[in-house]
């Protein structure tokens, strides 16, 4: 079963899947239009996942989420990223490990125009795709789920901060 069945999985909550190639964060050569061909069609997600070994990647918009990346290597030893990711923490909302930081996953009920970065190492994920786990990074370093809960609704406080 394997990426199929977790793909599966998240099309069950109602995530909008696509496959990227095998120990990578890019999207499948077959895709047609990459990102845009996410989708919650249960026979697609079984063509695509046919191949175990593919990544698998989250439409994050058409999930209608969105996404604090946080990256140590270019926190800069910044306290207002430790402040911001405990602060994030503190939500109890969905959290996945990257090789080098965490995704934190939010729920938004309405489009937004949200900033691209709030600070050195903390990116906002909002359009395009992020890579979910049982995938493997290029690294080979596997990304898992820290937090198994559905996404919180963004916080007012948050929200201020990451829009325009």
């Amino acid at each position: 079963m394997g990426e199929r069945m977790n793909a599966t999985e998240y099309a069950q909550k109602g995530w909008f899947v696509l496959p990227l190639k095998k120990q990578s964060k890019e999207p499948a050569r077959f895709l047609r239009h990459g990102y845009l061909d996410a989708t919650l069609d249960q026979e697609q997600i079984d063509k695509w996942f046919a191949d175990q070994e593919l990544n698998i990647g989250l439409g994050i918009s058409q999930s209608s989420l969105v996404v604090l990346d946080f990256d140590f290597r270019n926190a800069c030893r910044d306290p207002k990223f430790y402040d911001l990711l405990d602060r994030c923490f503190k939500c109890n909302t969905h959290v996945v490990a990257t090789h080098d930081g965490y995704h934190i996953y939010f729920y938004v009920a309405k489009p937004m125009q949200f900033k691209g970065k709030l600070m050195s190492g903390v990116d906002i994920k909002h359009k395009g795709y992020v890579v979910l786990p049982p995938s493997i990074h290029p690294s080979g370093t596997p990304y898992k789920i820290v937090n198994d809960v559905a996404p919180v609704d963004l916080p007012e406080d948050l929200m201020k901060l990451m829009t325009w």
